[in-house]
């Protein structure tokens, strides 16, 4: 009966809030995830969600793109609602292999459209970057480092990024040619777990 359907889907339902309700961790600063910031700079809930990716696989460095990030976490408990609001698309992470030189072209799409707002603008960690919104789009890194080292154009590195990503989304080509070395689950998962781990 309608009835029983009902019933069978309230409770579901329940169970869902349940789980969305529960605390994961707990957090003393505010978790930057306003569209304004992680389109055009670093943050700190940026750089947490590639450091829950980059720890998930084992990689040399992870980056999402800005745009994945839909909101912020205040400051307090945190519970798994908050990071499926963070990261609402169902994206799962994936491991690739990514010649230097390319993993250079492809921190230089993020930045190229600078200082406007862009979803393709990259969140990273275990890679650090420098550049001048001054120099030409394609040329305007200065700097980058994988794991405190200068990055060599001719070395393979692991890069993990979203599916997303992986598909060329956001213009990533780059990453839709290079080499897949396995899926690791969803993001929102890794994410949770991460926090679990680390914001106790």
């Amino acid at each position: 009966t309608d009835f029983e359907v009902q019933s069978v889907i309230n409770d579901i339902n329940r169970e869902n809030e349940e789980i969305m309700l529960r605390v994961i961790g707990k957090t003393d600063v505010f978790l930057n995830g306003e569209r304004e910031q992680v389109r055009v700079s670093q943050t700190n809930l940026g750089n947490l969600v590639a450091k829950a990716m980059l720890e998930a696989t084992g990689a040399d460095g992870a980056i999402i793109n800005g745009g994945g990030i839909r909101t912020s976490i205040e400051a307090g408990e945190i519970t798994r609602g908050d990071v499926v609001n963070v990261l609402p698309f169902n994206n799962y992470v994936i491991l690739k292999e990514v010649r230097g030189k390319d993993l250079v072209q492809a921190l230089e799409h993020g930045v190229a459209l600078y200082p406007e707002m862009s979803g393709r603008y990259p969140q990273v960690a275990g890679i650090d970057f420098s550049f001048s919104a001054n120099k030409e789009p394609g040329n305007r890194l200065i700097k980058v480092t994988i794991g405190g080292l200068e990055l060599d154009p001719e070395r393979m590195y692991r890069i993990a990024i979203n599916d997303f990503m992986a598909a060329g989304g956001d213009g990533y080509d780059v990453f839709e040619k290079a080499r897949s070395l396995g899926e690791y689950g969803y993001l929102v998962d890794i994410v949770t777990e991460y926090i679990q781990e680390n914001f106790n």
